[in-house]
């Protein structure tokens, strides 16, 4: 209930309110439908959001806030990636008023962004706490867990935590964890994912030229994805998301399965992916965005 609460995935209107108090959301730096600055520079923007963030903070009362807790690279809600200033200012608010800072990297983390953690995109902002599951098994078990600071682990050599958790460590998880992660480190799949970046920002690229429904897109690493819009530059709504997600399973001759959250079609290949693999989704992903383009049509005044 309480990450059902703290989380701002829209998934979360379909289950009511969580019987959880204490949480409250923080502005994204990376908007849907406004800019921050009316120049659109990203630092600008980042200025703007801190400077309400810092306001949220003291309307709150500092010493009321235990945590701040974001993704360092948002995941299934787009992708959307802040600016380095925006985390560094975040990161300077928390040491400010003594707030922990906790980094939630389940989906950036182990290489997804092409370094082994998110937050290491971002120079000068490291968290207190990095909660981290999914990359570190590769899911080959589900296992999950908590990086602390030396900070907080100080406090804890002391003052025992009195929880448990039924499959803590055990031997199994642990075993398929550090296997994962020697093959990653032996065949370095965090570079080669880190790699990934440049084709997949020249194939996206090519999609947003070329097809009016690809408003925009954004690749960070081996993770990124398309924004899609009607002919009017609205989102596109649930039922065509899903037509078009049909249309990618179909296509002829092989086609594609890939996760679409909203307007956003993820684009997150096996971070070991070749670079000929890539272009090939993403000709399949432009045979279905031609088959479902639609081209802005204008009123033209007598």
């Amino acid at each position: 209930m309480a990450t059902l609460q703290l989380t701002g995935d829209a998934r979360t209107h379909l289950v009511g309110k969580a019987p959880a108090t204490g949480f409250l959301k923080m502005f994204d730096p990376t908007p849907w439908s406004f800019e921050w600055a009316d120049s659109g520079d990203a630092d600008e923007n980042a200025e703007k959001c801190l400077q309400l963030l810092h306001e949220q903070i003291m309307v709150e009362d500092p010493h009321s806030i235990a945590a701040i807790i974001l993704e360092s690279v948002t995941g299934t809600n787009g992708w959307l990636i802040p600016s380095t200033k925006y985390m560094q200012g975040v990161r300077a608010l928390c040491d400010k008023y003594g707030i922990i800072l906790i980094s939630d990297e389940v989906m950036a983390g182990f290489g997804r962004t092409g370094k082994m953690f998110g937050f290491q995109n971002f120079d000068g902002f490291v968290p207190d706490l990095c909660t981290f599951a999914k990359g570190v098994s590769s899911s080959i078990q589900p296992v999950s867990g908590v990086a602390v600071s030396d900070k907080v682990k100080a406090h804890f050599m002391d003052t025992p935590c009195p929880y448990g958790s039924t499959f803590s460590a055990h031997p199994v998880g642990m075993a398929a964890c550090y296997a994962n992660l020697l093959h990653m480190l032996d065949n370095n799949i965090v570079e080669k994912a880190k790699s990934c970046e440049a084709v997949m920002a020249e194939e996206m690229s090519k999609l947003v030229d070329k097809y009016h429904i690809v408003k925009s897109a954004r690749v960070i690493g081996c993770a990124g994805g398309l924004d899609l819009q009607d002919a009017h530059g609205v989102f596109l709504d649930a039922g065509t998301m899903g037509q078009i997600r049909n249309s990618f399973k179909g296509t002829d001759p092989v086609g594609l399965t890939t996760l679409s959250r909203d307007h956003f079609v993820h684009c997150t290949p096996p971070l070991n992916v070749e670079h000929d693999v890539i272009r090939e989704g993403f000709e399949i992903i432009g045979r279905t965005m031609a088959k479902f383009d639609q081209k802005p049509t204008y009123l033209k005044a007598n």
